[in-house]
């Protein structure tokens, strides 16, 4: 079956706003290390300007220990088993649309 038109043209709008998207996400996470690089030049922790506000966030990686990271383990390969056996209740359902840009 082919797509109608309007199938055609979401799916090329689509694609262009799923493609500029990547492009500013990456321009974001480099614009965030020069400016945190910036503001650590200058000895701020955070900054209020009219375009917006931006602090530093610090934040620690954790280790629990040999036992939580075991628990955690035990209890993702419960809820797959869970999963495989059907043993869940679905609580409720939403529909979405999965898209991935062509890879070049």
């Amino acid at each position: 079956m082919e797509p109608t038109s309007i199938i055609y043209d979401l799916m090329n709008e689509l694609s262009q706003i799923v493609a500029q998207k990547k492009k500013l996400e990456a321009q974001e996470e480099e614009l965030k290390a020069t400016l945190i690089e910036a503001m650590r030049n200058e000895g701020l922790e955070s900054i209020s300007l009219d375009e917006g506000k931006a602090h530093i966030q610090k934040r620690a990686e954790k280790d629990y220990g040999e036992e939580i990271r075991e628990l955690e383990i035990a209890l993702k390969e419960r809820k797959n088993l869970a999963d495989d056996m059907g043993d869940f209740t679905v609580l409720s359902q939403k529909a979405s649309i999965v898209f991935s840009l062509p890879k070049s």
